[in-house]
């Protein structure tokens, strides 16, 4: 569930300090700031802490007229190796200031991809007059060694010019789960920590968990109104419920009759659903292993441009070509695939062995250029393979089954035992969370595929050219396969149309009449319908990833019969 905007971002807060740094933060308690220890210091200066009279203004506080700090706040709490502090808001005349969403503490427990969000106010954003600018950033949120900070890769788009000069003052942003499932509460894993000087697409985050382990933290954030509860992994909740609902199908199975009766008619419908979500943990498999391949093995090599590879290169390559074909064993692959994959992950290792064995400049770019030719060549046969392997898959029947054996069981109510009881409300809410899942997956299935064809449509057009007197006719065309696109959609796509919409008319009013001025439009429509096809296709990829985590939950049943 995506938030409200205008919510979401009333809590952000501007942070400053007439001799120390400046950054950003978010309100998440009462008269409590959370953001980033380093900016307490005078970084040339090398002096710090300053824990009196920081500056601070809230999002919410902002007009086109005036948007004035607070003053006189100071730092109640830091911990300068998490990176973390808190800033308390001095007394105003319009009462406490309270957050308009409920924190809860996010972790990362799992491999599983999280997609993230910090909205910041960084340096880039500042206008030639006036205050800087509100500005999101989004990626995917990844954790190593537990006393490391989380790894935020950004999205290429919302990437500045230049980070170093371009993204001081985003330190400090709340770094949060980009939806959950409660409207009214935020999942936060951390702060952005300062730009890495190898910066490489990659920010670190502060781990919030951390400190909430801390005592006189969690102490002041909780007496001034954040729940008491320990730190979870919310990308987990749908999953987790999902799969805890089909797992008890088993035991349901097993231990009741009229469902053992129920679910034996659909045992082809549990394996075929097997299949598939056994073929998106492949993928996924597949494509992990890739991207660690990129971005720990193929960027730190093209940034370093040595002439000797490094072993550990070669060494992280050969655990990801031994993953992906200890995984492809037995499991059905699309056959293009499997063989561009195997063949380029030979030549690559190829490659390896021979810079291993002459290490020169060439054998150096060798590697890479092997390297580049199996991401580039079988990157777009896998995302083939996970968008056909999502259209394919099908939970309707399984959710036919599981809704039989609910309806053939007693009443939760009914139930004797209290164990079976819990058991029974256990299983339906799985069901309702996996019904959540399947439409889910409608939706990013269908709008995926629309918007690729009118991205196709729109690229032939305006890349592959047209008839002159023929533009009108072609637009034509694409707005067809555009009406197409109808609700219900994702936020993303719901809110990328109402800013394409006014841009359609004025390619509608101009077709007609004014071919060259059409056509400018047009390509303009074409980069913006661009950008939200690979941001829809990003999402439609986690999101059809992380539904092979019900692989071992359907195991269990099919292995039940």
């Amino acid at each position: 569930m995506s938030y409200d905007l205008e919510r979401l971002q009333s809590d952000i807060a501007q942070v400053q300090h007439d001799e120390a740094g400046f950054g950003s933060g978010r309100l998440v308690a009462q008269d409590l700031v959370l953001t980033a220890a380093h900016t307490l210091w005078d970084k040339a200066a090398d002096i710090g802490p300053f824990l009196k009279e920081w500056q601070v203004r809230l999002a919410r506080d902002y007009s086109a007229a005036k948007w004035p700090f607070r003053r006189g706040n100071e730092v109640v709490w830091y911990d300068q190796r998490l990176d973390l502090a808190l800033i308390r808001l001095a007394g105003s005349e319009a009462g406490p200031a309270r957050p308009v969403l409920r924190l809860r503490v996010a972790t990362v427990s799992r491999n599983n991809l999280h997609s993230v969000e910090a909205r910041g106010y960084p340096r880039a954003s500042r206008q030639a007059e006036g205050p800087r600018e509100l500005t999101p950033a989004f990626g995917r949120l990844a954790a190593g060694q537990q006393d490391r900070p989380l790894d935020l890769g950004v999205d290429a788009c919302d990437l500045p010019n230049d980070p170093h000069t371009g993204w001081p003052g985003m330190s400090g942003s709340a770094v949060l789960l980009r939806e959950g499932r409660d409207p009214d509460q935020i999942w936060v894993y951390g702060v952005v920590r300062a730009v890495p000087e190898n910066f490489n697409r990659k920010l670190t985050v502060a781990r919030l968990g951390d400190a909430w382990r801390n005592p006189t933290f969690r102490q002041l954030l909780v007496a001034a109104g954040v729940a008491d509860t320990d730190a979870e992994d919310p990308s987990l909740d749908e999953i987790r419920r999902a799969n805890a609902g089909i797992r008890l199908l088993a035991d349901l199975v097993r231990d009741v009759p009229v469902a053992a009766d129920a679910a034996s008619r659909g045992k082809e419908a549990i394996e075929n659903t097997y299949r598939q979500v056994d073929k998106l943990d492949l993928l996924k498999t597949v494509h992990d292993a890739l991207h660690t391949v990129e971005f720990e093995v193929l960027r730190p090599m093209e940034e370093e441009g040595a002439a000797r590879v490094r072993p550990s290169f070669a060494i992280t390559f050969l655990g990801k070509k031994r993953d992906i074909q200890e995984a492809m064993k037995g499991r059905e692959m699309p056959g293009t695939l499997h063989d561009e994959l195997v063949e380029r992950l030979e030549s690559s290792a190829q490659a390896f062995a021979a810079a291993a064995a002459t290490p020169c400049e060439a054998a150096h770019a060798r590697v890479r250029g092997h390297l580049n030719e199996l991401l580039s060549g079988v990157s777009p046969e896998l995302d083939i393979a996970i968008s056909m392997t999502a259209a394919e898959l099908r939970l309707d029947r399984l959710l036919e089954l599981m809704g039989m054996v609910r309806d053939r069981l007693p009443p939760a109510a009914s139930a004797q035992d209290p164990a079976f009881q819990g058991k029974i409300q256990e299983f339906i809410a799985g069901l309702d969370e996996l019904t959540r899942l399947r439409n889910k997956l409608m939706v990013h299935v269908r709008e995926h595929g629309q918007l690729q064809r009118l991205d196709l449509k729109l690229r032939a057009i305006c890349v592959g050219g047209f008839m002159p007197g023929s533009l009108a006719r072609e637009w034509d065309r694409a707005r067809r396969i555009r009406c197409d696109l109808s609700p219900p959609c994702s936020e993303v796509v719901t809110e990328a149309m109402a800013y394409l919409k006014p841009l359609e008319s004025e390619i509608e009013a101009a077709a007609g009449s004014d071919e060259q001025g059409a056509l400018k439009l047009l390509r303009e429509y074409f980069r913006a319908l661009s950008s939200l096809f690979r941001e829809v296709d990003s999402r439609f990829k986690e999101f059809t990833l992380g539904l092979s985590q019900l692989r071992p939950s359907l195991k269990v049943v099919v292995d039940s019969f």
